[in-house]
């Protein structure tokens, strides 16, 4: 019996050390550093580190997302009234109520399915625009990959703005394998990626944030001014105070995430707490585009369309501590800031495929405006 039980206990052990050696839960030495940092952030699960190397499942990554979108945003997500078949996992539903991530319909999000590279830079892009009102998800160039044409429609977007700002790399020669499957310990990378690059952006002006909080709602909700798209605090004249733009409008529920609103109007809050009505955009689509930094302040830069195809920029500004409308407003095109230039984009429309053209604009301090240089 003795005989028996010291065999039965030597198999016990050699398959416990069978199982945790197949189970990976050790980092491969190339992603140690970076899970190791994602780890100290609180962005890893506890499912993510039973098997590293193994491919991660649609329920897996929900989680990893959701957890970076409380890091960068700050705020809890909530699952609201969301709810599938399938699953009952509720990092799932507050995904799902964020709009990172939709089910397949019929009540269906099958979440143990495998989820593959161009899914994954969608869902980290939505998570971006949700957790970060000053970025302009839709500002990317168009890559060619040599693996351009398997790359989905609706995810391409997304890839070449994941793959322009450094969260998701190619996979070796141009290419960017959006249709195969990412392991755990490539995902909390990706994830970490962007976490590194938006975590501290809300942060850089706190007291504006804090103020947003405590008083600019109020000042809304006192003057009935409550389905408002965004309340954008900053100090936009840099003179140590804090002012805010406030858009309102109906949001178009576009899935695609490409124009955000319609009937969209401008709101000024001054550093003494006053509410201007700014103007009501014209007829058409809006979304906000993020902000261009000038030397002594900010511009909010809000583009419209009357298509849905083509737009333009509208500018807005602070000049003592007043809202402030720069002259130029390029019809057909926008204003961005590129490596600390600012570059005027006009749409051609005669051509098949609306090409620009470039013209590089000065910025005079002392009035604030730009200039054709």
């Amino acid at each position: 019996m003795k005989r028996f039980l010291s065999i039965m206990l030597s198999v016990l052990l050699l398959t416990m050390t069978t199982i945790n050696v197949s189970a990976s839960n050790t980092p491969s030495d190339w992603a140690l550093n970076e899970v190791t940092d994602a780890k100290n952030e609180g962005i890893i699960t506890d499912a993510v580190t039973l098997d590293y190397q193994a491919n991660i499942t649609r329920e897996q990554f929900c989680e990893l997302v959701v957890l970076a979108y409380q890091k960068i945003s700050g705020n809890q997500a909530t699952s609201g009234n969301i709810s599938f078949n399938d699953t009952q996992n509720n990092e799932i539903m507050k995904a799902a109520n964020l709009g990172i991530v939709t089910g397949y319909g019929y009540g269906i999000f099958a979440p143990n399915d495998l989820i593959t590279r161009e899914q994954i830079a969608t869902m980290i892009v939505r998570m971006i625009d949700k957790a970060v009102k000053s970025v302009n998800i839709n500002r990317y160039k168009n890559n060619s990959f040599a693996d351009l044409d398997s790359i989905s429609d609706w995810a391409l977007p997304s890839v070449n703005f994941a793959y322009d700002n450094g969260i998701m790399q190619g996979v070796g020669d141009n290419y960017i394998a959006p249709k195969a499957n990412t392991t755990c310990e490539q995902a909390i990378m990706l994830v970490y990626n962007a976490v590194k690059l938006y975590a501290n952006t809300s942060s850089d002006e706190d007291f504006t944030d804090v103020y947003a909080a405590t008083n600019y709602k109020k000042i809304l909700n006192d003057n009935n001014i409550t389905d408002y798209m965004y309340l954008l605090p900053d100090d936009y004249d840099d003179d140590g105070k804090a002012e805010a733009y406030v858009i309102t409008g109906t949001s178009t529920e576009d899935e695609f995430l490409t124009w955000e609103m319609v009937d969209a109007e401008i709101y000024f809050i001054d550093s003494s707490d006053n509410l201007y009505y700014v103007e009501t955009l014209p007829t058409g689509y809006a979304r906000y585009a993020g902000q261009i930094v000038v030397p002594n302040g900010k511009f909010i830069v809000v583009e419209t369309s009357t298509s849905g195809i083509s737009g333009w920029s509208n500018l807005y500004g602070c000049n003592n501590g007043k809202a402030f409308i720069p002259d130029i407003s390029p019809l057909n095109g926008s204003i961005v800031e590129e490596n600390g230039k600012y570059i005027r984009l006009e749409e051609d429309l005669s051509t098949d495929y609306g090409d620009f053209t470039e013209t590089e604009l000065g910025y005079d301090e002392n009035t604030r405006q730009f200039y054709e240089k």
